[in-house]
């Protein structure tokens, strides 16, 4: 990991790796408090891109759209 994102309000976790790869763990329904919660199960998605890192990411913004 070089890199990561949290937003609290919409419980998104978005890690960057060294070699390029970005995920997104998302807790699976809005009424759990947090995602890093012991016993509850995120969903992990990789986030693929037609025009991906061939590096390390080293910053992650996220913008709600």
């Amino acid at each position: 990991m070089s890199s990561y994102c949290y937003s609290a309000k919409d419980q998104i976790l978005f890690l960057g790796l060294t070699n390029g790869k970005l995920f997104q763990y998302k807790s699976k329904t809005l009424d759990q408090s947090s995602i890093f919660k012991k016993g509850k199960d995120p969903e992990d998605t990789p986030i693929d891109s037609p025009h991906c890192h061939k590096g390390a990411i080293r910053k992650i913004i996220y913008a709600r759209m």
